[in-house]
């Protein structure tokens, strides 16, 4: 069984909990992750995607969490609609969002291309500020963003799968749709950036991925709290 089903944001390899899971208290726990890289999934597709999430869903224990980041948040709230399944307890980090329409989202990626970067510090200064840059375990968690090929440093997720995973979720409400599988949540708690309509935690901009800004608020909702 699954104590602790982690959904991640776009992108993200599974380091991206890592500062998390370093917590003691998981080392007992079951816990797996589910990411949306370039092989994460034979085909990329909502009907994939629901398949997933709702096999591990069945494996969650009695009083198991399941805690959501960004494109993560829309695609549980996809399960949960398409399936009607009943989840005890959920914690959403962001994500429930206006998604562009699908000609906006082809018009912002027409003329983008794969980017590669030299050197990790490359990376590093296009993802992080200067004071950032001291969190040797976020640089951990961002170099496992990243594979060598040829030489250089490419994104696990790039240009053309990025756009095929946004296209799924294109035009949706995101905050709007969670209202319509909200009575499948027995325990829901909600951290946004932005006002959504919904009871929430309010967090900044800068805080979007809580996970990794401020673990701690993480950790005090879903651990020992049973």
């Amino acid at each position: 069984m699954i104590d602790y089903l982690f959904i991640s944001p776009l992108g993200w390899s599974k380091k991206v909990w890592n500062k998390l899971l370093k917590d003691k208290r998981f080392q007992e726990k079951s816990i797996d992750i589910i990411d949306f890289l370039n092989d994460s999934f034979d085909i990329i597709s909502e009907d994939e995607i629901n398949r997933r999430i709702k096999h591990r869903l069945s494996q969650l224990s009695k009083n198991g969490w399941v805690i959501t980041s960004s494109y993560g948040t829309a695609a549980l709230i996809s399960c949960l609609k398409h399936h009607h399944l009943v989840v005890k307890q959920v914690l959403m980090i962001d994500g429930l969002d206006q998604m562009p329409s699908l000609e906006e989202l082809k018009e912002t990626f027409a003329d983008l291309e794969d980017v590669t970067y030299q050197y990790l510090s490359d990376y590093y200064d296009e993802m992080l500020s200067d004071d950032e840059k001291n969190d040797t375990q976020l640089l951990e968690i961002l170099t496992g963003n990243l594979i060598v090929h040829n030489g250089r440093y490419r994104p696990k997720l790039n240009t053309k799968n990025t756009l095929a995973y946004l296209s799924i979720y294109s035009n949706l409400d995101i905050a709007a749709e969670l209202t319509t599988v909200l009575n499948q949540i027995e325990e829901i708690c909600i951290f946004s950036s932005r006002p959504i309509g919904l009871a929430h935690r309010p967090i900044s901009q800068e805080d979007h991925l809580l996970m990794l800004t401020e673990p701690q608020r993480v950790l005090e909702k879903i651990i020992d709290h049973d």
